[in-house]
């Protein structure tokens, strides 16, 4: 009980002291009229990092712990966090070396991963399991996403404005394809930020406050987290947009998503499948904006509203679910000594 609550400690002092600390630079940054999407990566890095160095100082000798793989992941979390403090001096020409790192790091790190045996990945949540459960799920989010970012307009605006927005160039095919590979550059980030809160938790406050008041608590802590970027990053690309609607969208719209990717998790038990939901949701939205050009500008309430809605109506009958109807006897992770 002592070694959990120090877990826990650990967890929250790096996943949300780091995060709020380094908000403090991307702050000035921002205020500077400097690009902080490099802050925004950085950030999804802390979760997992966060996680990682409480495990490795609270079960130090626990043999099946996958310390090679964490060491990895820690020390590029520190390269991460100290290239987001360099961007006061880097020079401007410099200031996409970010990518370069997370992505050559990254394949660095996925070598540690495959370097650990079965049992230490399997015991800690770190191998895919049950695909043929995973990919009709991946399947579902697509429809609930396309739903989510196309029926407000439709509705509000009519099929034939609607069609007039349609914009099919010639860069579609390859638009569509570099999904994926999007996707598949910023898979370690993804991980960083799936493997603290799905694995460890979410599963923590639904055994504490129950599985259905468990998430829900879960996605308003998780949407907390994400205030500096909220702040520095969303806010400001949103043009036109009130502050006011950035944070309902986003409080109402991350909460909501917790409840699927709290299903997706827990019906699979895949660490793999909410990664890539979380990567598909990052990264549909260039697509879409490319397909209806003439909805890029702010959304109105209407949109809002209607938005959240049609996410309530995707998301929320999950809820009743077989897997929000188990006991809460959720472990985050199996105790010294034991695994799968």
């Amino acid at each position: 009980m002592k070694n959990a609550r120090k877990e826990l400690l650990i967890f929250l002092v790096v996943t949300y002291g780091l995060t709020f600390l380094m908000g403090i630079p991307m702050a000035i940054l921002s205020h500077l009229g400097k690009d902080v999407t490099f802050f925004a990566v950085a950030q999804m890095f802390y979760p997992a990092a966060g996680l990682m160095l409480a495990r490795m100082t609270c079960r130090k000798g626990d043999p099946l712990l996958p310390r090679n793989f964490y060491l990895g992941f820690l020390v590029l979390t520190g390269a991460v966090v100290l290239c987001g403090l360099l961007s006061f001096v880097l020079p401007e020409e410099l200031s996409d070396i970010w990518s370069y790192l997370t992505i050559l790091g990254g394949v660095v790190v996925w070598c540690f991963y495959f370097s650990e045996p079965k049992e230490r990945r399997v015991a800690y949540g770190l191998a895919g399991q049950n695909w043929a459960q995973s990919v009709p799920i991946l399947g579902f989010f697509l429809v609930f996403y396309l739903a989510r970012e196309i029926l407000p307009s439709l509705i509000l605006e009519g099929p034939a404005a609607w069609l007039a927005s349609l914009s099919l160039d010639a860069n579609l095919g390859l638009l569509l394809c570099g999904v994926p590979a999007t996707i598949l550059a910023s898979f370690i980030s993804l991980f960083g930020e799936e493997y603290g809160w799905r694995t460890y938790f979410q599963p923590l406050l639904q055994e504490k406050a129950g599985r259905v008041k468990g998430v829900f608590l879960f996605g308003v802590l998780w949407e907390f987290w994400h205030l500096p970027l909220v702040l520095c990053y969303y806010a400001p690309q949103a043009a036109g947009s009130t502050l006011a609607q950035v944070l309902c969208i986003r409080y109402g719209g991350v909460t909501l998503m917790a409840v699927f990717m709290a299903y997706a998790y827990g019906k699979t038990g895949n660490l793999w499948l909410p990664v890539l939901i979380h990567g598909m949701n990052n990264t549909l939205a260039n697509v879409l904006q490319r397909i209806f050009p003439g909805n890029a500008g702010p959304a109105s309430w209407g949109v809002l509203g209607l938005s959240l809605l049609v996410s309530a109506l995707c998301f929320l009958p999950f809820l009743f679910s077989k897997v929000f109807r188990q006991p809460t006897d959720i472990q985050p992770a199996p105790p010294q000594g034991e695994g799968g």
